[in-house]
């Protein structure tokens, strides 16, 4: 017997391939009732076709009822599935056997130098197509197709919680899910703004962000698989939802002798391609670490995310009105606050810290809470901030004439909570929200990206010019100045 592939490759998951079945009779008796077992791998599932009857685990059967002659021969087709990623070298391989057969008085017969049977694990190692073989079990044949077929998986392993300029380790594994054996792996990794590529910390990387690879250059055999490591340094942004996602993917990879490019020939990915489908996979997301797709379509199994959740709001308050001021002048103040995260952020609490400068009046700020004994007004801003994006709010307060006090005037406003937009309280990376006007540092106004500065808290202050004359006459009573009685 041989068995050969009909249906010419390069093959997919999911596709149909045929496989024919070829008796011959050697010898110089009719035969008959030639029962054929086909021995179904791993690799491929059953299709019903071409008159089959399938056991529903592994094993279909077909009898050849017209009579083969002597020196004839006689075919049959079986039809069977792709199936993906078995990450075996034999998951392919569809072996054939004759079981069993008669001669035209339907009396069974022994054949001459085999044993047909049903039993695919005592026919030796088969020589494939061979039917002249005195070392080979002639009445059994194998058949097989092969596949590249390369994925990867990226993880942090760095643990929370982060601190920006700290070292992040990235982990990639690379796994053969095909059949044959790949050499010359090449990885790339796309490095977005929220990261600092030090090549002194990638020894093994090489390029310069924000696209650097690394070469795995030993044979990566079927089932087995390879691992990297990445390090980052983490930065500081503008904020976004993806500035801290981090996509390695497969660029390319080569036959086991090193002299042919195969990158192309990956049955279900389509390395170095880097899509808009692939970068919608987000760290999380349900096709995150996703080894086990076989489509071409939006994610890939060679491509894949990593990345790290940044919570971090800042705040700056400037002055908005104009000069010349007056005392009971109205000062509108506006305060800003920025998303400088990848985590949108919603119910964001402001204490303003109202010094003896300034009054509040109700009427002119409606959506803010004063308590008159410790001067601190309070208002929550409700609506989302995504990543990246800002809301402002203003407080407008009534300017008062005080003496004493150079800092009457300057007043600062602060983050005192916040939450995400399933409700829970977050912590912030670089600066500690709180309701306490003196525990934030020597604060740089207007600075929302000094790593010396609580970013979440920023003062303001207004110009007052107030120059006072009094005149008196020198030396003549009784005139005198006031605080000289001699």
């Amino acid at each position: 017997m041989r068995k050969t592939v009909v249906t010419a490759g390069p093959y997919t998951y999911g596709q149909e391939v045929d496989f024919k079945i070829t008796v011959f009779n050697q010898g110089n008796v009719p035969a008959d009732n030639v029962l054929i077992t086909d021995y179904i791998p791993s690799g491929f599932a059953f299709v019903s076709a071409y008159g089959w009857t399938f056991d529903g685990v592994n094993k279909a059967t077909q009898t050849i009822t017209s009579t083969i002659k002597p020196g004839d021969s006689s075919s049959l087709l079986i039809k069977l599935r792709v199936l993906p990623n078995p990450s075996s070298s034999t998951a392919y391989v569809n072996v054939a056997e004759i079981s069993g057969a008669t001669d035209t008085t339907n009396t069974p017969r022994v054949d001459i130098d085999s044993n047909p049977d049903g039993n695919p694990g005592n026919d030796g190692d088969p020589v494939d197509d061979a039917i002249n073989d005195p070392n080979d079990e002639d009445d059994s044949d194998p058949s097989r197709i092969d596949v590249y077929d390369l994925a990867l998986r990226k993880v942090v392993t760095t643990p929370p919680t982060y601190t920006y300029g700290q070292d992040l380790n990235f982990r990639i594994r690379v796994y053969n899910q095909g059949t044959l054996p790949v050499t010359n792996t090449v990885v790339e990794d796309y490095i977005p703004v929220g990261y600092t590529y030090l090549s002194s910390l990638n020894p093994m990387w090489t390029g310069a962000a924000p696209t650097v690879s690394y070469t795995h250059v030993p044979v990566l055999n079927p089932g087995d698989s390879f691992e990297i490591n990445l390090i980052l340094q983490l930065s500081r942004t503008d904020g976004g939802a993806t500035d801290w996602t981090n996509y390695s993917e497969i660029s390319s990879m080569r036959d086991v002798t090193g002299a042919t490019d195969v990158s192309a020939q990956d049955v279900d990915s389509d390395p170095n391609g880097d899509t808009a489908g692939e970068r919608e996979v987000t760290p999380g997301s349900s096709n995150d670490d996703n080894i086990t797709d076989i489509t071409k379509a939006g994610d890939q199994d060679d491509h894949d995310p990593a990345g790290i959740e940044i919570y971090d709001l800042a705040l700056r308050k400037q002055f908005k009105g104009t000069y010349p001021l007056r005392y009971g002048d109205i000062i509108a103040y506006e305060i800003k606050i920025f998303n400088q995260g990848n985590v949108n952020a919603q119910n964001i609490f402001v204490s303003d810290y109202i010094p003896q400068g300034y009054s509040f009046n109700p009427i002119e700020n409606p959506n803010w809470v004063y308590d008159p004994i410790t001067r601190i007004a309070s208002t929550t801003f409700s609506n989302v901030v995504i990543a990246g994006d800002s809301a402002a709010v203003s407080i407008n307060l009534t300017l008062e004439q005080f003496t004493g006090d150079r800092s009457a005037w300057k007043n600062i406003a602060e983050i005192e909570t916040s939450e995400d937009t399933n409700g829970n309280p977050k912590e912030d990376i670089d600066s500690t929200p709180d309701k306490v006007v003196d525990n934030d540092g020597n604060p740089v106004d207007d600075a929302i990206h000094d790593p010396n500065d609580e970013d979440d808290h920023d003062p303001a202050e207004v110009e007052v010019l107030d120059i006072a004359l009094r005149k008196w006459v020198p030396n003549e009573k009784p005139y005198y100045v006031p605080w000289r009685r001699s």
